[in-house]
């Protein structure tokens, strides 16, 4: 068995290769596979998934399939969008908007995709050098528009400037039970 993570990457892949990269196009195939997928009872999927593939199946269009929900599912899907937009090219934000909405609605929910989609284009477009933790820090900090992800990052920069660990910073986020599928602890 693959993660639900791998299986949306697949499906992200094959939308966008389908579509050319067209946002409402990759936002309808990206669609279809996803109620392909809900068919084979996907273990641990998320109420808010759940919620807006049942709407596709039901007759819903993609733009407005999405349920309201910060939920990390957007998230998983935004690495290879990230990946394969170059830098500058306006494809992420449209690529990333698409596949959130049709999930969720949530603006806390895209702009946390945004996020994972910027750290994975930085990762794979910073030639061959590592990535910096702080400069990429001071990237997300300075597209954050919601005051929750500006706390979250601040919070993060404060926990990677003393090196803390996993756990000190689970605790920091109030999440000692461990974290969740929201996008902020996430």
């Amino acid at each position: 068995m693959c993660s639900d993570d791998t299986e949306h990457t697949c499906m992200v892949a094959q939308a966008l290769l389908a579509s050319g990269g067209e946002p409402e196009a990759f936002a309808r195939s990206l669609a279809w596979r996803l109620r392909g997928w809900l068919l084979g009872l996907p273990a641990g999927i998320g109420f808010a998934t759940l919620r807006a593939l049942l709407k596709l199946w039901v007759g819903f269009p993609p733009h407005k399939s999405g349920v309201f929900s910060a939920g990390n599912g957007p998230a998983m899907r935004a690495p290879l969008l990230g990946v394969l937009a170059g830098p500058g090219s306006g494809e992420l934000e449209a690529w990333v908007q698409a596949s959130t909405r049709l999930t969720h609605t949530d603006p806390l929910a895209e702009e946390g995709a945004l996020f994972v989609a910027l750290a994975a284009q930085s990762a794979a477009w910073n030639g061959d050098g590592p990535v910096d933790p702080a400069e990429m820090m001071g990237l997300l900090q300075s597209r954050a528009t919601s005051p929750q992800f500006r706390e979250a990052l601040e919070l993060g920069s404060e926990h990677l400037a003393t090196a803390s660990s996993g756990p000190q910073f689970s605790e920091a986020l109030g999440c000692s039970e461990g974290i969740t599928g929201y996008i902020l602890h996430t």
